[in-house]
């Protein structure tokens, strides 16, 4: 290749990932406008840009800031999905464990279905000190009582009726 074919070809890439970054900059103007956090845009941009600047080359800022949001919307709706409700056998689940007074277990339950890890591995060592004892002992209702308020303030935050599950444990 020659000097000049090589100085040619530098050029072109570079004028490429001008317009690229242009258009990236011009992606996330959107995104801002459009109302978004400028942190949650600007990782939403690193994560989509590359497959949507691919696969909607020819499309304009705002339509890629548009497929970006939906595509983040997306791929979070199917976690939130999952425990976005429960249904009536699931609340009448946590009733009757409660009202066999089995108040750690109903915990578990809920904190499983939630897929809250932290919690349902406190509430299972809970059960199963309870379990080899016979009693709850000294200390654990405070240790109860702390896990109570993460799980209700996720609860609140992920699950629609939450008050009626609140209401059942």
């Amino acid at each position: 290749m020659k000097k000049e074919q090589l100085k040619q070809l530098i050029k072109q890439e570079l004028e490429e990932a001008v317009v690229a970054e242009h258009d990236k900059a011009k992606v996330l103007q959107a995104m801002l406008k459009a109302g978004s956090n400028k942190a949650e845009a600007q990782a939403l941009l690193k994560k989509h840009y590359a497959y949507v600047d691919k696969k909607y080359a020819d499309s304009p800022a705002s339509k890629k800031a548009e497929i970006i949001v939906t595509l983040a919307g997306t791929a979070s709706e199917s976690t939130i999905n999952e425990s976005a409700s429960y249904r009536e056998a699931e609340l009448k689940k946590v009733a009757q464990m409660t009202d066999r007074n089995q108040h750690l277990e109903a915990r578990h339950f809920v904190a499983k279905k939630g897929g809250y890890t932290k919690h349902v591995k406190a509430y299972t060592a809970l059960i199963a000190l309870q379990d080899a004892l016979g009693h709850t002992p000294r200390g654990a209702e405070q240790v109860r009582s702390d896990l109570d308020k993460d799980l209700k303030k996720y609860l609140s935050k992920d699950v629609d009726n939450w008050k009626e599950i609140w209401g059942n444990l």
